[in-house]
C-alpha cells in the first residue's frame, strides 16, 4: 500500500486537483482492463466522473449516485492506500462493515452539509457521513457502486468487476435464470398470437385481448394487481419542452400503495388504439376513463376488469400455444413454456430492459423495486461474460485415439 492521509478531505481534494501520484491516481491500477477502452479516461477520477456524467440530466439520480461513489473512492485512497482500479473483493468486504460503523468517527462522521470552503476548495470539516448506515442504506449503497464498476467494466476500463454482491447480506432470493423468456420463446409467444383465428366476433377479441395484454406485461414489467386495478384513464403524458414533444405515461399503483409513472415508449403507442378500437372504443382513453385496463370478454354490461385467477388463465394459454408453435424447431424450449406463468412476463420484461442498456436505475424504478439490489438480480451480463470468456479456454483434452 501507499500512505496518503488518514483523512477524507485531503484524499478528495488531491483527485480533484489531479494532483494524485501515479500510484493512486488509477493510471496503473492493478485490475485496469488489458483491452481497448471504449473511454478515453487514463485515471480513476476521469472515469468515476464520465459514469456520473450520464446522470447529469437528473440532478436526485446525479446527487445520490455521486454522494456514494465519493465516500467509497475516499475510503479507498484514505483507509486502504490504493487506487480504485486496484480494489478487490475483500477490499469490499471491508467497506461493508465500515458503513455500519465508520471508524474513527472524528475523521469519517460530521454534520456540516457540503464539502467546499468559502474558497471553492474542499472543507476541512467535511465529513462523508451523518453517521452509521442501515441494511437499507449498506444495500443501496452496495447497488450503486456495483452498477458503476460494471459499467467501467463493460467499457474496458477495469479488468473486471470487484463488487461480488453479497448474497448473504442482501436477503435477496437466488437469481433464476428459468424464470424469463427467453428471446425465441418470446417469439413464439408472439407468432402465436398472430395465428389465432379471425373469422368470428369472439376470435377477434381473443385475438385483440392476447395481444394487448403480452405486450403491455412485456413493455411495462406491471405486476398483475397493478394491471387489474388500473384504468384506461391511468394513462397521461407530459410535455418535454427540451425535445419540444409529448410523452406518454401510465400510473399504477404499486405496493406499499405507493404510485408511480411508468413510461411508455413510442412503439407502444399504437397498440392501445389497436386494443381499444377492437372493442369498439375511441382511438384514445378519455382523461379519467373507468374503463378496465384489461376487462373480460363475456360481459352484458360495460366492461369489467379482469380477475388475477383470469389473468393467470390467459396467460397459461397464450404459453400453451407458443409451446405449439415453438414445438416445430425446438421442443425442448418449447416445453419449458408449459411452466410459464403471468410471473414470467415481469421477470421477461427486467431482463430486456437490462439487456437493451437500460439502467439500473431507471428499470429500478419502471419496476417498482425497493431496492436496485432486487433490479439487479436480473442482470446476466457477468453470466455471459464468464461463459465467454471460459467457453473456448476450458476443454476436455483427450487422446488422439479417442478423437
Amino acid at each position: 500500500m501507499t500512505a496518503l492521509t488518514t483523512t477524507p478531505n485531503a484524499a478528495f481534494a488531491l483527485a480533484l486537483t489531479a494532483t494524485l501520484p501515479p500510484s493512486l491516481d488509477g493510471s496503473s491500477g492493478e485490475n485496469r482492463g488489458m483491452g481497448r477502452q471504449q473511454i478515453a479516461a487514463s485515471t480513476d477520477w476521469d472515469a468515476i466522473r464520465l459514469w456520473l456524467g450520464q446522470y447529469t440530466d437528473q440532478k436526485k439520480t446525479y446527487d445520490a449516485y455521486e454522494k456514494e461513489v465519493v465516500r467509497f473512492y475516499v475510503w479507498v485512497l484514505a483507509n486502504r492506500g490504493k487506487p480504485l482500479s486496484s480494489v478487490v473483493y475483500e477490499d469490499w468486504e471491508t467497506y461493508l462493515a465500515f458503513l455500519a460503523d465508520p471508524q474513527p468517527r472524528s475523521v469519517w462522521v460530521g454534520t456540516k452539509r457540503g464539502r467546499h470552503d468559502k474558497d471553492g476548495g474542499v472543507s476541512k470539516e467535511y465529513r462523508p457521513f451523518a453517521g452509521p448506515l442501515g441494511p437499507s442504506s449498506i444495500r443501496y449503497a452496495q447497488g450503486i457502486i456495483w452498477s458503476m464498476c460494471e459499467w467501467l467494466r463493460s467499457v474496458g476500463y477495469l479488468a473486471g468487476n470487484p463488487i461480488i454482491r453479497n448474497r448473504r447480506r442482501m436477503k435477496k432470493p437466488k437469481r433464476s435464470q428459468s424464470r424469463f423468456l427467453t428471446e425465441d420463446q418470446w417469439r413464439a409467444v408472439l407468432a402465436a398470437i398472430e395465428e389465432l383465428p379471425l373469422d368470428t366476433i369472439l376470435q377477434r377479441h381473443q385475438h385483440a385481448r392476447w395481444r394487448w395484454m403480452a405486450t403491455l406485461f412485456y413493455i411495462t414489467g406491471v405486476r398483475t394487481a397493478e394491471a387489474i386495478n388500473a384504468t384506461m384513464g391511468s394513462f397521461g403524458s407530459l410535455y418535454d419542452r427540451e425535445e419540444a414533444r409529448t410523452r406518454h405515461f401510465l400510473t399504477v399503483i404499486g405496493k406499499g400503495d405507493k404510485e408511480r409513472a411508468i413510461p411508455i415508449p413510442d412503439s407502444f403507442l399504437p397498440e392501445i388504439t389497436r386494443y381499444r378500437q377492437a372493442f369498439g372504443l375511441s382511438s384514445w382513453p378519455a382523461p379519467g376513463e373507468t374503463t378496465p385496463l384489461v376487462f373480460s370478454l363475456r360481459t352484458k354490461s360495460g366492461y369489467r376488469s379482469l380477475t388475477r385467477q383470469s389473468v393467470w388463465t390467459v396467460f397459461k394459454e397464450i404459453f400453451k400455444h407458443a409451446e405449439t408453435v415453438l414445438a416445430r424447431h425446438d421442443p425442448d424450449a418449447a416445453s419449458k413454456l408449459l411452466a410459464a406463468s403471468t410471473h414470467w412476463m415481469r421477470h421477461t420484461a427486467a431482463t430486456e430492459m437490462l439487456n437493451a442498456g437500460v439502467d439500473l436505475r431507471t428499470a429500478q424504478a419502471i419496476l417498482g423495486h425497493d431496492s436496485i439490489a432486487t433490479t439487479s438480480i436480473y442482470s446476466h451480463t457477468e453470466d455471459l461474460r464468464l461463459h465467454r470468456d471460459i467457453n473456448d479456454k476450458h476443454r476436455i483434452q483427450r487422446p488422439k485415439s479417442e478423437e
